[in-house]
């Protein structure tokens, strides 16, 4: 599988990353999510049939 943690503000990308790994998706989302601030969020997607899927949004009122 594929997995990739996208750092966004106001529907704007900021950062996005890839994984091969779940685990490493995960700890690079808790690693955003403790440097951020209000209004940006941190969102973590896998690849299933070729379309990114998000499986988790994290921010700060979480």
């Amino acid at each position: 599988m594929q997995y990739k943690v996208e750092l966004r503000q106001n529907n704007e990308t900021l950062i996005s990353k890839e994984f091969e790994e779940y685990d490493n998706a995960y700890d690079y989302s808790n690693e955003l999510i403790s440097q951020i601030e209000n209004n940006i969020f941190v969102v973590l997607l896998e690849l299933k049939n070729d379309k990114w899927v998000l499986i988790r949004k994290l921010s700060l009122e979480n």
